[in-house]
C-alpha cells in the first residue's frame, strides 16, 4: 500500500538523519511514530525509549503514551501500564484521554506518513 511505503520511505530518511543527530529524540520519536504507523511495534518501541532516555528528567507525555501503547500492542500490559503511569504524573489530563485515544491508535486509524 501507498501509505506503508511512504511510511517506509521516512523511517528511511530519519535513520539518516539520527546518523548525522544521534541524540535528536524528536527524531527518535518521529523514527518511533512512523513504525508505529505500519504496526511495527518493537522498532518503534526501542524508537519512543531512546527518545524517553535522550530527554532523561524531561520527557513529555506524548512519548510516556506512544511508549505506552507500543508495549502494550506487543502484549505487555505491565510495561504499558508503566509508561502510561510516568506520562500521567507528568500530565494528569492524560488519564482521562486514554480511552479516547486508543481508538486512533491503531495503524489503520492513523495519518499515513
Amino acid at each position: 500500500e501507498e501509505a506503508i511505503k511512504q511510511c517506509r520511505k521516512q523511517i528511511t530518511e530519519y535513520n539518516a538523519k539520527i546518523k548525522a543527530d544521534p541524540n535528536s529524540w524528536l527524531l527518535r520519536y518521529d523514527l518511533g511514530l512512523a513504525y508505529y504507523r505500519i504496526g511495527e511495534y518493537s522498532n518503534a518501541q526501542k524508537a519512543f525509549e531512546v527518545a524517553k532516555k535522550l530527554l532523561e528528567d524531561n520527557v513529555t507525555p506524548e512519548i510516556c503514551l506512544f511508549l505506552g501503547w507500543a508495549h502494550y500492542k506487543q502484549g505487555d500490559a505491565d510495561k504499558a501500564v508503566e509508561a502510561w503511569t510516568i506520562g500521567v504524573t507528568l500530565d494528569s489530563s492524560m488519564l482521562k484521554n486514554l480511552p479516547a485515544w486508543a481508538k486512533f491508535l491503531t495503524p489503520r486509524n492513523m495519518t499515513p506518513c
